[in-house]
């Protein structure tokens, strides 16, 4: 309408009127400072300062007064050329417009406020923050699905917290309305628009439930006190932190923060900003000189949370109590019983429980949903009535179930089912493959010579900046985005796959060569195709077709085909013994006897049951004396253990041994009879190691203690290694600073 007309807001001006805000109760702690005349323009100040002190804050205050805001329209905004947020969509995803829901995609969130004081149930009074406003909330599901994500990193709490503690004044600031303060990029503006009933509108400035919203924010803050940072203090998301361990310098760095504030136009809120503290609440923490603590707040809110009676209660509840995981000694194992019932396992759901009657369910969790499948109920006698809840409680856990197979002539109900019409019959039938496709450029091939590396375009690309020529759009589209996981460090390619390790490509011969080394070199086994492919992997090299080749070479491989190959079915099941720490426990066990091997007939074998270790020794004869003579030289290598699993055979079971253990203080468990799982372990490694000898060993069966190392160093590599690199990982800096021909 003509009438109507665009009015801008104005920047406020701080010869203008002073703004009228609401002055709450303070901790003991703080207290309200003035910047101009009849208690105009307050701030918040540590009450146990100086009055030489309060003065020389109150004056660096006065002279960066610019740094601070008292309200919205106090924000200036951060200059668009020195940063801006933009909204990149991922090759796939184009803009659309969404139909409009029934249910609003505007969401207003509870806002928290400055400090002040409530008390408790305990009539204490704790300092907190109250909800005094609400924060809108767009809902961009959809936006950050189609969204390229930024994996800018943040920084560490638990780091940063310790930097913090220990200092003498603090002063704890915090950001107006900080991802107001950063501007849209003009161009993805509209990508932010959304309606409600007053009409159309879209964001100029960065708001609030973007997926990259956070990263912008903190890679702005970092930009801005890049040279601050961890020397006068510390930046996470809004929350500053500038400390010192005098007033003095406390107050220069404070001085040195609020002029790049004001250089930045970064503005600072006035009731959640605290200059010159003692102590503070920093990220849910109390920090001090004295170093860090609990915040009394969140413990009340803690202790407060309902009693959880589902899944996600429970998940719930170990959030909140894991956030002062710190403070809590054997925290793992307070929470056990209630981290047990979140395991996905078969569970007895007791169903209800009186004075004289258990009934129980037992049943089968897929998912998220428990499927019974049958029900029972017990009648207690009178000395089971006499049992605490526990008690009874753990009784329906002894009902004994057997499970009958029924024949389907008499098993009516199933009878009946398998005899209707099923509609769907024929349509999982195995089907030929169609290997004719109707666009013959798919897959093209920029040279037709067979002698060409497979990668000789990404290399080309980039090694000399240039591409095949003829190429359509779809096939240049599918090679840049095939590109950008490749790079190319003289005289290699290397590719980042998709576990973030570089690996060197390779092709041709020099592949071939490779696999074979994996499969039946010196330390290759002969294991699967899988296996195989993994070691390849684990090398540090890579090719397109490894999978594929290595089936086709295991297939050719007259060893394997011969002697069949490892599968995990062949496997004996694993029962944890205890929980112990690395080479606290091995399993023992003697094999044989074998064809005689220049005098040896038996090998005697350890395992480690935590790191899965393996030792193996050829043996002449089965007594105990030289039993003990190799556990000896294991004791000297590994130390001793805590714990020692045999089977009941008589070089074991004997006082030489017994003498031994209790010298060394090793307790000695003996497995059950006719149970082999109790020490399934050293029984599986037994399974591997022999079947890993007959394919070195082929019809020579006299070679077999030459060829015991060879076989030993390969089931090592295989099972041992992964195990290794799981409990002694290699060190991030370390391995960044590695070049890719060396990660290679």
């Amino acid at each position: 309408h003509k009438d109507l007309k665009v009015v801008e807001p104005k920047n406020q001006s701080f010869k203008d009127k002073p703004p009228e805000v609401e002055l709450k109760e303070l901790p003991p702690h703080l207290e309200y400072a003035f910047l101009g005349d009849n208690g105009k323009w307050p701030v918040i100040i540590g009450k146990y300062l100086s009055s030489n002190e309060k003065i020389a804050l109150i004056n660096v205050l006065k002279m960066r007064k610019k740094a601070i805001a008292w309200k919205l329209t106090d924000i200036k905004g951060i200059d668009p050329e020195f940063c801006s947020h933009k909204i990149l969509l991922e090759e796939d995803y184009s803009l659309k417009v969404q139909s409009q829901r029934r249910v609003s995609p505007i969401h207003c969130v509870p806002k928290k406020g400055g400090m002040t004081v409530i008390k408790n149930d305990e009539n204490e009074l704790v300092p907190t923050r109250l909800v005094t406003g609400w924060r809108v909330c767009i809902d961009y599901r959809k936006l950050n699905e189609a969204t390229r994500k930024d994996h800018f990193p943040l920084p560490f709490m638990d780091q940063m917290l310790e930097r913090l503690a220990g200092n003498e004044y603090y002063c704890l600031l915090d950001g107006f309305s900080g991802y107001f303060q950063i501007p849209k990029d003009p161009k993805d503006q509209e990508k932010t628009t959304f309606t409600c009933p007053y009409g159309t509108f879209a964001y100029k400035r960065m708001p609030f439930g973007l997926c990259n919203a956070p990263r912008t924010f903190q890679r702005c803050m970092m930009a801005i006190f890049h040279d601050m940072i961890e020397k006068m203090m510390e930046v996470f998301m809004d929350d500053f932190s500038v400390f010192g361990n005098s007033f003095s310098t406390c107050l220069t760095n404070l001085k040195n923060m609020l002029k790049r504030c004001e250089d930045t136009k970064l503005a600072l809120n006035w009731e959640k900003s605290h200059f010159m503290v003692k102590e503070g609440i920093v990220l849910g923490h109390k920090i001090s000189k004295k170093g860090i603590e609990v915040d009394k707040a969140k413990i009340e809110v803690i202790s407060k949370l309902a009693h959880p009676t589902t899944v996600k209660g429970i998940r719930s509840f170990l959030r909140h109590a894991g956030f002062y995981l710190r403070f809590i000694k054997d925290f793992s194992k307070i929470s056990r019983p209630m981290t047990h019932l979140l395991e996905k396992k078969f569970t007895f759901c007791l169903l209800k429980r009186i004075d004289y009657t258990v009934r129980v369910v037992p049943g089968q969790r897929i998912e998220k949903h428990f499927w019974p499948i049958h029900y029972a109920s017990k009648t207690m006698n009178q000395a089971e009535e006499n049992y605490t809840t526990t008690e009874k409680g753990m009784l329906a856990l002894e009902f004994d179930f057997k499970v009958i197979d029924t024949r389907g002539a008499e098993n009516y109900a199933a009878d009946h089912l398998s005899r209707l019409e099923n509609p769907y019959e024929n349509l999982f039938d195995p089907k030929e493959i169609n290997e004719t496709f109707p666009l013959e450029s798919l897959n093209k091939v920029a040279h037709k010579d067979p002698s060409t590396l497979w990668f000789a375009d990404l290399a080309n690309y980039h090694a000399g900046n240039f591409i095949v020529k003829g190429m359509t759009s779809q096939q240049k589209q599918k090679f840049f985005k095939d590109a950008r996981h490749y790079f190319w460090d003289d005289p290699y390619l290397f590719r980042t796959c998709a576990d973030q390790i570089t690996r060197r490509c390779v092709a041709g011969k020099e592949a071939i060569d490779i696999l074979n080394a994996c499969h039946s070199g010196p330390t290759g086994g002969h294991y699967g195709a899988n296996y195989t492919a993994k070691k390849v992997f684990d090398s540090g090299f890579y090719w397109p077709t490894i999978y594929k080749d290595a089936f086709e070479l295991v297939k050719r491989c007259d060893s394997c085909q011969c002697q069949g190959k490892i599968s995990q079915k062949d496997k004996m099941p694993q029962n944890s013994i205890q929980i112990c720490k690395i080479f606290d426990v091995w399993g023992i066990d003697l094999m044989g006897p074998f064809s005689s091997s220049k005098g040896n007939k038996y090998i005697l074998v350890s395992v480690d049951y935590l790191s899965k270790w393996v030792e193996a020794k050829a043996l002449a004869t089965n007594d105990a004396r030289v039993v003990v003579k190799f556990l000896k030289s294991l004791f000297s290598r590994f130390g001793t253990p805590k714990a020692i699993i045999s089977d009941r055979e008589t070089h074991f079971c004997n006082d030489q041994f017994s003498r031994v253990m209790a010298k060394y203080g090793v307790t000695y468990c003996i497995s059950t009879a006719y149970h082999p799982q109790t020490s399934g372990q050293v029984e599986v490694t037994n399974h591997g190691l022999k079947c890993i000898l007959e394919r070195m060993v082929g019809e020579n069966h006299a070679s077999w203690s030459d060829k015991l190392e060879d076989a030993l160093w390969a089931f090592q590599t295989s099972n041992c290694i992964q195990n290794f690199s799981r409990l002694y990982p290699l060190p991030s800096s370390l391995w960044k600073s590695m070049s890719p021909s060396t990660r290679a």
